[in-house]
């Protein structure tokens, strides 16, 4: 992934440094740190060197009173940091101040060649102050995100999102959430949902304004609720040109948000059940209804009505969009009626996606993860 930073940090710091890196991977970027990947067996100062200026396209100085003195980073990390830097004036070197600077930069001012601290110096960074270490990390994840997102001269971007599987680390930016979704229980974890919106709010933010309407390719490997959600952060209003890469039968598809729409869906099956409860949509493109789930759903939440739609055909893009578009005005025309909305999905993620994208001014509905079994913890969308 070319945005990716390389994290220079003394080991002693490792702790913190992973926290900063699980940031990082939830805020878009990720971080190369020397115990995760380095190649076994590749003698490090090559492998060092190769990490600075071919697989990385950023970097991050951890800087504690121990990283200002370490020989290593002054000789090595910081120099081909410095040199790239001068060879292309866009690359993201961020100093990180966990100590002030005014104890840490005169320590490293004798240990660094001028001319290499000379170009770290003038390079904007960050300064903790009292800031609490969680809330700092946060901003240095997402400062840094914007500043790879400013450093690139594009006007479309690849981007992936995963809560189950690794990153092949081949595109611009991946969301890498699986630390936010047990990949057993698929729950979500505590306070995480605020935590992924500010994620995609903050690429979104930097996409923006490099192009009057930024193309975005999906790559996604999650739930469908969180496909959801960012869909609707990424809406049509925000500018974004979403793409999603759907997986079908015979290989690889891809569903722009964008385009001609199918239409002739079958009727909803619309049910009143005498409650004083939500509304439960249950939508499905699998070969068996929600049927059963929807039933077992609406019991629990003490639904009011409920509304099923089961369209069990493989979907093109004009079909995904159509289906994604009808599903949205079926929820505007039901409205709120003072009760809350609940959505069970079942079906293709580009469909999740491209629901959350029509969703705008929809009003909040709640889409709860499948685990295996039966319908757990839930995302808010809208």
């Amino acid at each position: 992934m070319k945005t990716r930073p390389f994290l220079s940090h003394k080991r002693q710091d490792r702790a913190a440094v992973v926290a900063l890196k699980r940031e990082l991977c939830l805020s878009g970027a990720g971080g190369w740190r020397d115990l995760d990947d380095l190649v076994p067996g590749e003698l490090t100062l090559p492998g060092f060197e190769r990490a600075i200026n071919e697989a990385t396209g950023g970097f991050i100085w951890y800087g504690t009173r121990r990283a200002a003195g370490s020989r290593y980073i002054n000789t090595v990390e910081l120099p081909l940091a410095a040199a790239r830097k001068r060879r292309e004036p866009t690359y993201p070197l961020v100093p990180v101040f966990l100590a002030p600077p005014h104890e840490t930069m005169p320590i490293v001012q004798a240990a660094v060649p001028p001319a290499d601290f000379a170009t770290f110096n003038e390079c904007n960074g960050e300064v903790r102050g009292r800031q609490p270490s969680a809330a700092f990390r946060s901003h240095v994840a997402q400062r840094y995100v914007r500043a790879a997102i400013s450093g690139l001269d594009e006007k479309s971007f690849a981007v992936a999102a995963t809560a189950m599987s690794e990153p092949d680390g081949s595109h611009d930016f991946t969301l890498d959430w699986r630390t936010a979704v047990s990949e057993h229980t698929r729950v979500l974890a505590p306070g995480m949902e605020a935590r992924l919106r500010a994620s995609l709010a903050n690429l979104r933010d930097g996409f923006q304004p490099k192009a009057a309407f930024p193309e975005i390719t999906l790559d996604l490997n999650l739930p469908l609720p969180l496909a959801m959600l960012l869909g609707y952060e990424w809406r049509v209003t925000t500018r974004l040109r979403l793409v999603v890469r759907q997986r079908t039968r015979s290989g690889l598809a891809e569903v722009p948000g964008d385009g001609a729409t199918c239409s002739g869906w079958p009727d909803w099956t619309e049910r009143s059940l005498g409650r004083q409860g939500p509304s439960v949509f249950a939508v499905a493109t699998t070969s068996s209804p929600l049927d059963q789930a929807l039933d077992t759903y609406a019991h629990l939440h003490q639904a009011g009505r409920t509304f099923a739609l089961h369209v069990p055909r493989e979907l093109d893009a004009e079909g995904i969009r159509g289906l994604a578009r009808h599903v949205a005005q079926k929820a505007r025309e039901i409205g709120h009626d003072g009760f809350p909305r609940h959505l069970l999905l079942a079906g293709p993620v580009s469909l999740a996606t491209l629901i959350g994208a029509a969703w705008n001014a929809n009003g909040p509905i709640v889409v709860p993860l499948w685990n295996g079994s039966g319908y757990g913890s839930a995302v808010t969308v809208g």
